[in-house]
């Protein structure tokens, strides 16, 4: 299974695979434009949900947060995959989502983006301890509906690589209707 051109192995990343596919294929028809970071929140909390069905080991106990507060702390994340385990929620995936009206962008620059989300969900010590990575969505959302070209696609690759203990997850790549 791939997400956004990337091999995913547990059912966490299938779930936002199927979720972002959603959501990427919505912004390629044009049936869902973007104007704020709020509201890919929104349709990607919306597509979540009605892409779990699809995916026959989540249960009724997998839930996604919007604005997960951290425990002990003020910080907030944008959405987060929890499951529900008997009076306690525990956290599976933490998603940060970020957005540009620019179609490219420099490396520096999406990286002075994230910057301090990277900070803010390296902190989180549960998800290390697992082994659990979060996630960073960047969304162009000024890229037309053939999804972002192939030289801002080699930078946010370029980038990727650099980060440790956070996956980046860019698009929109979709050149399919």
């Amino acid at each position: 299974m791939l997400l956004w051109g990337r091999v995913v192995t547990n059912k966490y990343d299938r779930w936002l695979d199927k979720g972002l596919g959603r959501l990427d294929q919505d912004f390629c028809k044009g049936s869902f434009r973007p104007q704020n970071e709020s509201d890919l929140k929104c349709h990607l909390y919306h597509t979540l949900l009605e892409t779990k069905p699809q995916l026959s080991m989540l249960t009724d106990n997998h839930l996604v947060v919007s604005e997960y507060k951290f425990p002990h702390s003020d910080a907030k994340v944008d959405l987060a995959i929890v499951k529900r385990v008997k009076d306690n929620l525990e956290l599976r995936l933490l998603i940060e989502i970020k957005e540009t009206l620019r179609p490219d962008l420099s490396l520096e620059t999406v990286k002075n983006r994230i910057c301090r989300d990277i900070s803010k969900l390296k902190r989180h010590k549960s998800l290390r301890i697992s082994g659990r990575k979060p996630r960073i969505v960047f969304f162009f959302t000024g890229a037309q509906k053939e999804g972002i070209g192939a030289e801002t696609n080699h930078l946010m690759k370029k980038l990727e690589k650099s980060l440790h203990g956070v996956r980046l997850w860019w698009g929109p790549k979709s050149t399919r209707i």
